[in-house]
């Protein structure tokens, strides 16, 4: 039976399976999905018939069997994978998921012990590491591209914006001076909290859609923005440094009981 090995990744666990022995038998061959969408219309007094948009995609299959020490024998399929081998070669293949799917899974890396060569198996490693919770973006990402937008939206629809709108904010001063003294009034914390239970009480009964109009735009704006920066600046090379120690550590953590396979003639 495949070798079972359980590996803790960040706050999660993977159950690794691998499959040591001699291949046996494969055997490959493509298979091509037609797709079609679209289409449709009327004839009715010079209608139309719109022609359905058909497309087609090929994969490569590929599946051999591995026969492990003590007989049993163990099918590998793999669909658009790059692993050469042929009969009578010794080689490993690595499969998993999350612990909760014991068994299952997906081909993560393959070895041919007759060419030296080590394969990836797996196409898009941060989609497959997201999927099974065993990377997470970093709390302070979360934190700056998901709840600051929230929370400057609400701020500046809800706090500050009613101090426009207050009379008596303002009072006594000509309009030229209005805007500039209320820009100084906002940002002066003391004067938020004494005058914003007045503005907002006036504000509310007048002025309501268009603070929450106000506060959304804030809100969406911000939110793309920091997801934009945060992206290119800080997250995508977070998860090229992340997703290559987790290789590197499954892959490593494969290869640890190279000792106990089937030895090499």
């Amino acid at each position: 039976m495949p070798e079972f090995k359980e590996l803790q990744i960040n706050d999660g666990k993977i159950l690794l399976n691998i499959a040591r022995g001699e291949v046996v038998g494969q055997q490959k061959w493509s298979e091509t999905e037609v797709h079609t969408s679209g289409g449709g219309g009327y004839v009715q007094q010079g209608g139309y018939v719109r022609p359905p948009q058909v497309s087609s995609t090929s994969h490569e299959k590929h599946e051999f069997w591995i026969r492990e020490e003590g007989g049993k024998e163990t099918a590998i399929n793999f669909t658009d994978a790059n692993f050469p081998v042929r009969e009578g070669q010794k080689v490993w293949v690595a499969w998993g998921n999350n612990s909760r799917s014991k068994g299952s899974g997906s081909y993560l890396f393959g070895h041919n012990y007759a060419s030296g060569d080590s394969h990836d198996l797996l196409r898009n490693w941060g989609t497959w590491l997201y999927g099974t919770g065993l990377l997470k973006t970093p709390a302070a990402y979360r934190f700056f591209t998901k709840w600051l937008p929230l929370i400057i939206g609400v701020v500046v629809g809800f706090v500050w914006l009613p101090l426009f709108f207050s009379s008596e904010v303002v009072v006594g001063l000509s309009p030229d001076e209005e805007a500039l003294q209320t820009l100084r009034n906002a940002t002066n914390p003391l004067f938020v909290i004494q005058h914003w239970p007045s503005a907002i009480t006036e504000a509310l009964g007048k002025d309501l859609g268009a603070m929450a109009l106000v506060a959304g735009a804030i809100w969406i704006t911000n939110l793309l923005f920091m997801k934009f920066f945060g992206s290119m600046l800080f997250l995508k090379r977070w998860e090229r440094k992340r997703i290559a120690e987790i290789r590197t550590k499954i892959f490593s953590t494969c290869n640890e009981s190279e000792s106990n396979a089937i030895p090499l003639n």
